[in-house]
């Protein structure tokens, strides 16, 4: 992958100046040193799919979420019903006891 246009960069040194061939040795050394830099960078295709991966992974963690948080949900009204239902029980058998003792 080409960082810098050689001719172009050849181009203006030589209309900087710079004779032909140290301006084409410049380029050239130039070219090799961006080369070297970005080398051990990852491709883009391994960047996106490890984009992708990591979307996936984000999105089931999601749902895990939000399947917990529905889960402790309905939990929690039934914990919820499950008390009024004793209090109802409760207020029923006072009101027999209070029915039958007068």
């Amino acid at each position: 992958m080409a960082l810098i246009d050689k001719l172009r960069f050849h181009n203006i040194l030589t209309r900087g100046g710079i004779p032909e061939a140290p301006s084409i040795e410049f380029a050239d050394a130039l070219q090799d040193t961006f080369d070297e830099q970005i080398a051990p960078l990852a491709p883009m295709s391994d960047v996106e799919r490890a984009v992708l991966q990591l979307r996936t992974d984000l999105e089931k963690a999601v749902a895990r979420i939000a399947k917990d948080a529905a889960e402790r949900e309905a939990r929690q009204s039934r914990q919820f019903l499950t008390g009024i239902a004793i209090v109802l029980a409760a207020l029923v058998l006072a009101s027999g006891l209070i029915i039958a003792f007068t």
